[in-house]
């Protein structure tokens, strides 16, 4: 965890821009809940999301991270319901990560066709922002989410892909993941942005 935490300031001290940590819990409750939470807000992290912990359980880290000043994120998947949908914008203060398909996470040819009205559904439940993640690998599919009226793409494995393809030539694997970036830019502006 402490390389964790000197990677996020060294994060923090190039760039202004948010910190979001994805985390398992464990890691959390065997850091210590209250101190992960100081500790990685004190380092630059804006918010955390906490893959495998059940909004039910929430509470768990809801306190912690509030008097800390982090912001909590957590999930809706296309099969959350209503009342589950509810509880969940009540427990977020980041964004409410939407999982735009069923499955695992990355690349897909297309995104599913429900998302313009899982997106729809959250909008009318709460003001906490929409943010969609889970198979985002191009520019059309981030065009897609900004025009179902998401507030926020959020794309992991391409990136990923784009690392792992040019470990070898720095300069390239930038470029690349520069333009990418810039593309998805283009396709989300003035809708997201």
């Amino acid at each position: 965890m402490q390389k964790a935490r000197e990677f996020t300031e060294k994060v923090k001290d190039y760039k202004d821009i948010p910190i979001g940590l994805l985390m398992y819990y464990n890691l959390i409750y065997q850091y210590g809940t209250q101190k992960f939470f100081s500790d990685f807000h004190e380092a630059g992290v804006n918010s955390v999301l906490v893959a495998d912990l059940s909004i039910d359980d929430a509470d768990e880290i809801t306190g912690p991270a509030a008097s800390a000043g982090l912001d909590t994120v957590f999930m809706v998947t296309p099969n959350t319901d209503t009342e589950r949908m509810k509880l969940i914008a009540s427990k977020t203060t980041g964004f409410i990560y939407t999982v735009s398909l069923l499955g695992v996470t990355g690349s897909r040819e297309k995104l599913s066709d429900t998302l313009c009205g899982l997106v729809g559904k959250l909008k009318k439940l709460t003001s906490v922002p929409i943010c969609v993640g889970f198979g985002i690998s191009k520019a059309e599919h981030a065009a897609a989410v900004a025009s179902a009226g998401a507030d926020g793409v959020i794309i992991g494995s391409k990136i990923v892909e784009l690392i792992e393809k040019n470990l070898g030539d720095k300069e390239k694997m930038l470029a690349e993941i520069s333009t990418f970036l810039s593309d998805v830019k283009s396709a989300i502006s003035p809708r997201i942005y």
